[in-house]
Parts: structure tokens; sequence; C-alpha cells
């Protein structure tokens, strides 16, 4: 057979993929291309929701600011009490996600009735203003202030919340769609890349549709604003913002475009499915206490989370593109190249996600992430050089844009490498104490980074108080603080690059372990359903195959009909035919 040109090979992949629209591609693994699919496009409006979340947390505190000039530090004690209780927030989330078990399985649910609670929870902020603000805004008093940004953080509080079961329920559902973790990391490569677009297309439509309605120019201000100055509109007596500022758009555009992001989440709730096999043990509720005690025993979760906390200035010189466009390039080519180059530097992740699986084929999840910290580390060592030696060439900027791109390639291998991690650590705690704590572990990790990163911020300020002059963001356009500032950044880069991979040469939960875990963890839970007389009719072929029953004794106890025995592999595999390491667990 001659070499395939390029419209044959893309017709033999098209064709190969809807030959496994219902099926699975290949032996061994689960997910047939439609669920593939299913899971992919849903992710992509709970992913696509997360920027909205984020839009309410910023643009309708700017309103409050702009238009009502509200004192700052009330704003800021607000923020202080609502981060102290999303610390127990967290736990209490982990909980009732370890506990839940209903007909739809453990996460979809929340996929179901989490993310129309979300859309319903952030459109209320919008309106929390008109309900305490006089009707002459500007003559409030400290009392309103306290109201309506007191009230604001709560229902945020109860917002955020309610994303957070939305947005596990995606997050959960990937750990338990599938027991094979190479299957898994395709998932989160490939699947990454599509579920991205959501966010991609947020963040490119929502601020136009804002803009084109109540922008100045908008539909809604321009015939009366249009060409006005902002000293001419405030002597009229007015504070306006506009698009994405403007409160407007949080009343009437956010919830039609938040349901359409819960929409496409019930593509995945629909489309997918559970593989979680859980012995009666495991569907037990967990107490609160014992959870905590439990997943406090894991010493994956430990390594993972070590690296996490070691990790916090590994980012810092990789985000600073504003900074090197406004203080290196300047002017109006800085301006421009601010949204410019932070787009271009993102097309880096592509090739990172879509190349992981076979990267983690031939190297494994553990060096797969050691390289990627390794690659951020190095590039780092030599962005330092170029700002010690070279901050004033005329090429510097270009140099430094040029690593941040090479530095996504790297840092996509841990964006897909990092949740596959985190299901393994959940699989080996239900291997090793019956108990599935998916949700204590993660959100017990959110506890511990957000305190740490409390601390690691008031380090980094400090730093750069210190040793770079930068005291507040004014001074970074002082003679050599910018430059000071950059030299400090990568000097953390690079040493909280060495310590992260530090905790990761102690873990050994390899693709191999990780499978023989899964199939015992199956065995265990299809032993315990035979034995009850539970087990489903789906299961029967597959419990076959892992020696938890003969053909015989299925058909002796109805669960096949002796017609349908031959569609059964003739071959019995005991549960002797492999064994997990546990000599040093």
């Amino acid at each position: 057979m001659g070499k395939q040109n390029i419209f044959q090979k893309v017709g033999f992949f098209v064709k190969d993929f809807f030959n496994h629209w219902n099926t699975p591609p290949k032996e061994g693994y689960y997910l047939p291309n439609k669920e593939f699919i299913a899971y992919s496009v849903g992710g992509m409006g709970v992913q696509g929701f997360g920027i909205f979340t984020q839009y309410f947390a910023i643009n309708v505190g700017v309103h409050l600011a702009l238009v009502y000039n509200f004192d700052a530090m009330i704003v800021q004690y607000t923020t202080w009490i609502i981060a102290l209780l999303t610390l127990f927030r967290a736990p209490i989330v982990g909980w009732i996600i370890d506990n839940t078990n209903t007909k739809w399985g453990k996460y979809r649910p929340y996929l179901l009735f989490a993310g129309a609670l979300s859309v319903v929870c952030y459109w209320m902020l919008a309106f929390i203003p008109d309900l305490f603000m006089p009707d002459n805004a500007l003559e409030h008093t400290q009392k309103t202030q306290w109201l309506v940004v007191g009230t604001y953080q709560l229902v945020l509080f109860i917002a955020a919340t309610a994303f957070s079961f939305f947005s596990f329920g995606r997050i959960g559902l990937a750990q338990v769609i599938t027991p094979n973790t190479n299957e898994r990391t395709k998932l989160y490569s490939v699947g990454g890349v599509i579920d991205s677009l959501g966010p991609s297309i947020v963040q490119m439509f929502f601020p136009l549709i804002a803009g084109r309605i109540y922008g100045q120019s908008g539909a809604v201000y321009g015939d009366e604003f249009g060409q006005m100055t902002s000293d001419q509109i405030r002597n009229l007596g007015l504070r306006l913002t506009y698009g994405m500022d403007n409160i407007n758009t949080y009343k009437v555009i956010f919830p039609i475009a938040g349901m359409i992001c819960v929409a496409m989440s019930l593509i995945m709730f629909f489309g997918t499915k559970e593989r979680i096999i859980q012995e009666k043990k495991v569907k037990e509720k967990v107490g609160f206490l014992t959870g905590i005690q439990k997943s406090m025993k894991n010493k994956y979760f430990w390594i993972f989370n070590i690296s996490n906390i070691v990790a916090f200035g590994r980012l810092l010189i990789f985000s600073a593109t504003n900074y090197v466009c406004l203080y290196i390039l300047g002017g109006q080519l800085g301006a421009d190249m601010r949204g410019v180059m932070v787009t271009v530097a993102s097309v880096g992740y592509v090739p990172g996600m879509l190349f992981s699986p076979l990267i983690q084929k031939k190297l494994g999840k553990k060096n797969m992430t050691l390289l990627s910290f390794a690659g951020s580390t190095v590039i780092s060592v030599l962005l330092l050089i170029l700002f010690k030696f070279a901050y004033h060439n005329s090429a510097t900027a270009w140099v430094y844009f040029i690593g941040v791109f090479l530095h996504n390639i790297f840092a996509a291998l841990w964006t897909v490498t990092s949740p596959a991690m985190t299901a393994d650590y959940c699989e080996y705690q239900q291997w090793k104490t019956g108990d599935r704590l998916d949700g204590y572990m993660s959100q017990y990790s959110q506890v511990i980074t957000t305190v740490c990163g409390m601390l690691s911020g008031w380090l980094t300020t400090t730093l750069l108080i210190k040793f770079g002059g930068a005291a507040s963001s004014e001074d970074y356009g002082e003679e050599g603080v910018m430059q000071s500032v950059l030299i400090i950044w990568a000097i953390l880069g690079i040493v909280c690059g060495v310590l992260a991979i530090i905790p990761f040469l102690f873990w050994d939960l390899t693709e191999k372990k990780q499978l023989e875990m899964a199939k015992d963890i199956k065995i265990r839970g299809y032993k315990e359903a035979f034995e009850s007389g539970t087990l489903e009719q789906d299961n029967v072929e597959e419990a076959i195959s892992l020696g938890v029953l003969t053909k015989e004794q299925a058909i002796e106890i109805g669960l096949v009909s002796k017609d349908a025995e031959g569609a059964f592999a003739s071959e019995e595999v005991t549960t002797d035919t492999y064994s997990v390491d546990t000599n040093n667990e």
C-alpha cells in the first residue's frame, strides 16, 4: 500500500472516529467517542461559566467603587470576612460531596442542579445596590455602604459555594468516568483543549456584546452620552460605567449567557456515566472528622500538596507580560501588545496538551511532571540572565515573550498530569482504606493552598519592598525598580521550581500500579455485589473476566441465559494473576 496523503489520513481518522462512536477505541479503554465529546463539550459550559464568576468578583466591585465611591477599606474588610468563611466552607463542601450517592451517581447530580442555582445566585448580585441605595445614590451613609457591601459579599459567598459544587461535578466526574489512568490523561489533554474553548468564547464575545449594548457608544447610551467626555457627564451629576462595568450587563446579558453555559453542561450530564465501583463500605456515609483523619494519611496527597505549597513563586516571572509591555516596550506599542501577547503566548498550551498522552506513554506521569517543572525552571534561569544583563536591549521584551510561549508548552504538561495524579491518589485512598474521599481531599487542598497563598503573598510583597523598592505600583516606573522586580521574580521562579520538584521524587504511584489498584477495587466491588445478589446485568461480563464468578455460576443464578454463554470469553482470569506491592505503603 502506497504512502497516504493528508486527505486520506484525515478521512481514515474521521471514519475510525465514527466507527467508535458507541464503542471504546481500544481494548482496556471505557469511553466511546460520543461520551468523550459529551464530557468535553459539557466542560466548555462549566469552564465558560467560571469566567463569569471572575467578572462578578471584579467588575461589579468596580461598579460600586466608581458609581457610588464606596470606602475601599469597607470593601476590604468584608472581603477578609468572606475569605475566612471560605476556609470553613471548603471541608463542608468536601464532606457533602463524599457522602453523595444517588441514582445518577456521585458527581453528575451537581451538573444537573448546581448550575442553574449558580446562575440565579450570581444574578441576584446585580440587584443588591438597588435594594439599599437611596434615590440619590451619592447621598448614602456608611451604614448603607456596610449593608450593600456586606450583603453583596454574603450572596457572593453563597453563589461561589453553588459554583463549587457545579465545578466539582465536572472535576469529580473525570476522576471516575474511567478507571484507566492513561485514558484519563487523554481526556485531560485532548478534552482539555476542547473545553478550554468555553472560556475563550466567553472572554471574546461577552465583552463585545456588553460594549455594543451598554458601552458609551452602544445601543443604550450612545445617542445621549456617546460624544460626551467623562467630565461633561459628571457635570450633569451622573456617575456612569459602561460595558463590562455597567450593572445592567449583569442584570440582562449575564442570565442569558449563563443559562447557555448551564445548558451546555447538561450535555455532560446526559452523555456520560460514572464507572466507579464501590463496595458497600464505600457507599456508607463518612463522618466529618473521620473523613479528615483518613484523608490526611494519604502520602500521595501530601506529596502533591507540599509541591504546590513550595511552588508559590514558580510562575510569577511568566505572569509579567503586562509589566513588560508597560515598562519595557512602553508607549502605544506596549499598550497594543498587552492583549496580543497574552493571546499568542497561550497558544503554547495547545501543542503541550496534545502531545501529553504520547509523552506520558513514554515517560509516565511522574517524569512528565518533573519535565514540566524542570523546563519552566530552566527558562526562569535564562530570563534571569536576560533581565540582569540585557534589560535595556530593544529585543528583551520579544525574547521574554518567546520564553513565556516556551514555558506554556511545559506548563501544559502539568495542566494534564495535575488532575490525572489527583484522580490517582483519590483512587489510592479507596484502594487502601475503602473510602472514596475525593471531595474531602480536593477541598482540603484548597484550604491549604489558600492559607499558604496568603503567607506566600505576604513574603513576596516583603521581598519586593525590601530588595526591589516596590512599595506600590507607582514605584514600578522609577529607574531600576521594574528591573529589580523582574529579577526577584525570576529568582523565585528558580528556587520554587527546584523545591517543587523534590516532593515528586518520592512519588511511586506508577501507571501499572494504578491499573492494578483499579482492577482490585473492581474485583472487591463485584465480589460484594455478587455475594449480596446485587450484581448488575451490565457488569456480569466484566465480573466473569475478572474471575469473580464463572460462566456456569452466572447461568445457574439467571444472570446470563444459556443462549448467551458463547458471548463471553472462554478463558477466566483469577484474582491471583496480579498483585499490588504494598511493602512501602
